[in-house]
């Protein structure tokens, strides 16, 4: 797995400022450079990760695996507050504006640590390295910049734009797929051989939501000032095995139609209780399994679960349709959400059906 390698690749800036005083500033004598991508977990990530601003289902850390992203071309490394930050700078160069270097403003970030000293105030200094995957271009842009940036909370430093594809794969990572809390059979607790045993699948999870196509949802929308990316996670169906081939299993479509009620999202059989309790011998429902032979069994569940995104702050879903048209870039697929709840079957003796 590739890494953002900051440490390894920084030269040290007065080194290559010793020449850059010299000669014209250039991609060769500028700012300390680092190359790579931003892969899942990378040092790369976790910093495009603490100027971006989540909402929605997300949680700290990687939850999801995403492809490598291209990181801006002018990315900063935290150094230090008003005071931490402020002293390396001085520690590097003095604490004399007039003779430290004009080049990329040194001198100008010397004086602001002396006065931050003196005044500190909440914030971050950032030092600047160039990108090389950037190109030409992004690099000429970045050796514009400053080497020093400080930056109030809530702010970003200079340079620093991200396209809304990254956005996107940033909430994929952070994006908190619903679990499930609960499978609940009908009959409870034992059932029968050839009558049909009811399954229904509740789900748990933070901005659960279900979509007028019948698909439970959550969201996470990524934004970076003005731009903004929305991620949604969408069921895509509840699967069923019973856990032996002496089994009939129902798993019709409607079997996986997320209902919203009572705060709880649930997936599986829409029959009442007073219907299943007038269920016949071999009778064909909505959703579980009718087994043919008595014994103790594991009946997994499984519900799967589709990325999609867009450009846009709003969290409304698309239809699932629109969904599966609009996959994240280079996103890998969602796990699954399984269960796997024990089911005993004891042998029928006698049926007693209805007065006809």
């Amino acid at each position: 797995m590739r890494r953002f390698a900051f440490g390894l690749a920084v030269v040290a800036v007065s080194t290559l400022l010793s020449a850059a005083l010299t000669v014209p500033a250039g991609a060769a004598n500028g700012p300390p450079s680092t190359t790579g991508n931003c892969d899942t977990g990378s040092t790369c990530q976790v910093e495009l990760k603490s100027w971006v601003h989540f909402t929605g289902s997300y949680r700290s850390g990687n939850n999801n695996t995403v492809v490598d992203v291209a990181p801006p071309p002018c990315l900063w490394i935290p150094i230090g507050d008003a005071v931490v930050g402020s002293n390396a700078i001085i520690g590097e160069w003095g604490n004399d504006p007039a003779k430290a270097p004009k080049i990329f403003d040194i001198n100008k970030s010397v004086q602001q640590a002396n006065d931050l000293l003196a005044n500190p105030v909440p914030g971050e200094w950032y030092k600047l390295p160039v990108n090389p995957n950037a190109g030409p271009a992004g690099e000429a842009e970045c050796l514009k910049l400053p080497l020093y940036a400080f930056v109030p909370p809530g702010a970003i430093p200079p340079g620093v734009n991200i396209p809304p594809q990254t956005l996107a794969a940033l909430a994929f990572a952070v994006l908190q797929v619903p679990g499930i809390r609960r499978v609940t059979v009908n009959p409870i607790g034992t059932s029968d051989t050839n009558l049909p045993t009811f399954v229904k699948v509740a789900l748990g999870g933070n901005r659960l939501a279900v979509s007028p196509d019948g698909h439970a949802y959550v969201w996470v929308t990524a934004t970076l000032g003005a731009q903004s990316a929305t991620v949604w996670a969408m069921s895509s169906g509840l699967d069923i095995s019973p856990g032996t081939p002496a089994a009939t299993r129902y798993n019709q479509p409607s079997c996986g139609t997320a209902i919203a009620s009572g705060g709880i999202v649930t997936l599986g059989s829409s029959w009442t209780a007073a219907q299943m309790s007038t269920a016949q011998v071999n009778q064909a429902i909505d959703c579980g399994v009718t087994y043919r032979q008595p014994g103790a069994f594991h009946l997994a569940v499984s519900v799967g679960w589709t990325a999609c995104w867009a450009q846009t702050a709003d969290s409304a879903p698309p239809t699932y349709d629109q969904c599966l048209n609009t996959p994240i870039p280079g996103a890998g697929n969602l796990q699954p959400q399984n269960a796997n709840p024990r089911i005993n079957v004891r042998e029928i003796q006698a049926v007693v059906g209805p007065a006809g």
